[in-house]
């Protein structure tokens, strides 16, 4: 796919044609633009799981580009993909499905003006009502498709797609978008939708099991040389030397993840003569700004990848197995494993490393931990004094049980013979005190 898209690129440049596309630097994500490029050829539906400030957004900018890179000439023997980059937060706050399915045809419209050559808007005169149905999209996709006299796939690139995959739209409209990607109402188009965990629940439906068919890609962390192009973009008279030790602090400080990554690599061109140390303060105010975004981040996580999450950061790797067993100890699903091990990746707290999950993001785990730790302090404590209560209960039944097989029926007549009248109420007083102590445990002298 890269060797293709310098043939486009080099085509484009003779040929004088260009699509007005938004320019995106996009670094490290070559491999994923072309892997989600292949699943929207191949497949009705791609689902692009990312976390806040992973990057999505330029990712699917950088895919919009990659397709946009030459025009589509008039009869065209190959089939061209056109891509059709939609901001779903944009729709309308009261919006509905037909909303949705209007825009679509009308930034549709407007990709085929950009991408093929010789189209003219006018071509596809239909309006209203016939576009607000599954049906009526597919009847005008088709008509666009015939306008421009070539064979085309639209590339629907639906970013924020909770935005139609939450309650703000019917349950119906997925029934909809699996019509429209696997069932009878496929057409020349596929789409990618992007979002975080609320598009597993595309995955659980039991209905429209969209999940059970789409390819899923994942937008993890990035690697260290994306993050010194990041740094050399900001700084482009770097010296290499400088280069290479801003790029471990770096790594170190958030892992790849690319927003934070982005956030300080701005800020420390800000100070292009500073040592790592003199950068310290700065870190910390950084991280300090992006504290809502670490809670977000937690809250956001499932109950299981949360829980392998709080272990993770203790233990610093894991294996599948071992999340599952975590899980299971925690009296959570262990087939959850793998999913909680997703989460923690495409949100960029966690590496795939061989076999192992590896902890990262020092950024994050630093703010992180500290509220872990004190709970899992917490939960140790009440278990040590439950331990203490359980072994003291247990010596005290004990004795109790040696002195009625010596004394039968008479033990405490005999141990206050013993021990005397003043011993024996202070003795009784004790007992009265510890029964509030310890209510659930029941004591006789």
């Amino acid at each position: 796919m890269g060797f293709l898209r310098r043939i486009f690129s080099s085509k484009a440049a003779k040929t004088g044609f260009q699509a007005s596309v938004r320019p995106s630097v996009c670094f490290g994500r070559e491999h994923l633009r072309d892997a989600i490029m292949d699943g929207a050829g191949h497949c009705g539906c791609v689902l692009l799981f990312g976390g806040r400030q992973s990057g999505k957004t330029t990712i699917l900018r950088a895919v919009e580009a990659d397709l946009s890179v030459a025009s589509v000439e008039p009869h065209a023997s190959y089939k061209a993909q056109v891509p059709v980059y939609m901001d779903l937060m944009k729709l309308p706050y009261d919006a509905t499905p037909p909303d949705f399915f209007q825009l679509a045809v009308e930034l549709a419209t407007r990709a085929c003006a950009s991408r093929v050559d010789g189209f003219k808007t006018g071509a596809n005169p239909r309006r209203g009502a016939e576009r607000r149905t599954v049906e009526g999209f597919k009847s005008e996709m088709l008509r666009l498709e015939e306008a421009t006299g070539v064979q085309l796939q639209f590339v629907f690139l639906l970013d924020e797609a909770k935005r139609v995959l939450t309650t703000r739209f019917p349950r119906g409209f997925q029934d909809n978008l699996f019509a429209l990607m696997f069932g009878d109402a496929s057409g020349p188009y596929s789409f990618v939708l992007v979002g975080a965990q609320e598009l597993y629940r595309l995955c659980e439906d039991s209905t429209s099991p969209i999940g059970s068919r789409a390819a899923k890609r994942f937008v993890c962390n990035l690697r260290s040389d994306a993050l010194s192009e990041i740094i050399r973009l900001h700084q482009p008279n770097i010296d290499d030397a400088v280069l290479q030790e801003r790029t471990a602090l770096l790594y170190h400080q958030t892992g790849g993840h690319a927003g934070l990554s982005t956030a300080l690599a701005r800020r420390f061109a800000d100070l292009p003569g500073a040592s790592a140390n003199d950068l310290g303060p700065l870190i910390e105010a950084v991280q300090r700004e992006r504290s809502e975004l670490f809670q977000m981040w937690i809250h956001n996580f499932s109950p299981e990848a949360r829980a392998v999450g709080e272990a993770l950061m203790i233990s610093g790797h894991m294996t599948i197995e071992e999340m599952a067993a975590h899980l299971r100890s925690s009296d959570l699903p262990p087939y959850r494993a793998d999913r909680a091990s997703e989460e923690l990746q495409f949100t960029g707290v966690a590496i795939a490393d061989g076999k192992q999950v590896v902890s990262v993001n020092t950024m994050y785990i630093e703010t992180a931990r500290r509220y872990v730790v004190a709970e899992r302090g917490a939960a140790c404590e009440q278990e040590l004094w439950a331990l203490i209560r359980e072994a003291e209960t247990g010596l005290r039944q004990l004795i109790r049980s040696e002195f009625n097989k010596k004394w039968p029926g008479s033990a405490n007549a005999q141990i206050r013979a013993i021990l005397g009248e003043q011993a024996w109420r202070a003795l009784d007083e004790m007992r009265a005190k510890n029964e509030k102590s310890y209510s659930h445990t029941a004591r006789t002298l």
